[in-house]
């Protein structure tokens, strides 16, 4: 759409489609999470950080292949309570529409050098819940318990971790035994 042409309602609109989204998802057994995504070995990690957090660096250093997208994920639980996470057009590298079972979840943290060390999946589940109340506040109660319970299902699921690594180094043989455990 020319922005020259467009209506003020049509701008507030364009500007908050990822919000409007967003909300709706839990009605699907989905939610949006602010996160990167990156699929390796069939199975989905994702890398949770705030912005300037290094979501993006991590996609970077994985290279092509396999990036859900560097800024917002979304999760869905599929029948047989497995839970998926998607690709978005939300971000800036991304390698498509793909996705893959949710395997692991990587609280990250800047650092001079690698290591991984697991996190109880509670932890996670308060981070998730409080990073993402922008999308949630919003919901009517039935719905903020489905988020709640999806959020809670994936951190349950998937194994739980604090990824600590430089800008200029990650070590994916140590992820991948992590995962393997």
């Amino acid at each position: 759409m020319d922005e020259s042409n467009a209506s003020p309602a049509h701008i507030e609109v364009a500007s908050n489609f990822r919000q409007i989204f967003a909300t709706f998802l839990p009605c699907l057994s989905a939610f949006m999470i602010h996160s990167s995504g990156l699929i390796r070995r069939g199975r989905a990690m994702l890398f949770l950080a705030p912005n300037e957090g290094g979501k993006s660096t991590v996609l970077v250093l994985a290279g092509p292949g396999g990036r859900l997208n560097d800024d917002q994920v979304i999760i869905r639980k599929k029948t047989g309570k497995v839970i998926e996470a998607y690709g978005t057009p939300f971000g800036t590298l991304t390698d498509g529409p793909l996705s893959a079972p949710v395997a692991g979840l990587f609280f990250l943290e800047k650092a001079s050098s690698f290591e991984l060390s697991p996190i109880h999946p509670s932890d996670l589940v308060k981070c998730l819940w409080d990073e993402h109340q922008h999308y949630i506040f919003f919901l009517p109660k039935t719905l903020k318990i489905i988020a709640f319970h999806l959020l809670a299902d994936l951190c349950r699921q998937a194994r739980t971790f604090r990824m600590k690594f430089p800008k200029d180094f990650i070590d994916w043989d140590a992820i991948d035994r992590a995962l393997d455990r």
